[in-house]
């Protein structure tokens, strides 16, 4: 089985909108952020799924069940079937 990385509930929330499709200029202006910040999560995204690139991350993340696919994620902002996976413990 896959091991899950441990990410922050930031780190998924913009993994989200890059599975949507967004850059990280939109990213910043839907979550009130400036683009370093939306560049900086990112980055610990992507070193903790240790990805090469933005789709290779979002892969990743539906692989290990970050995402699922059932029901919306947060504001309706952009249209978009995902949804992070939260961890039962």
């Amino acid at each position: 089985m896959t091991r899950r990385p441990s990410l922050s509930e930031r780190e998924t929330q913009m993994l989200a909108h890059v599975a949507r499709g967004l850059s990280n200029r939109r990213i910043a202006q839907i979550e009130y952020v400036s683009a370093e910040t939306v560049k900086t999560h990112l980055y610990n995204t992507f070193r903790k799924l240790r990805a090469a690139n933005r789709a290779h991350a979002v892969a990743i993340a539906y692989h290990v069940g970050i995402f699922g696919t059932d029901t919306s994620f947060g504001p309706a902002i952009e249209p978009s079937p995902l949804t992070p996976v939260r961890p039962t413990r």
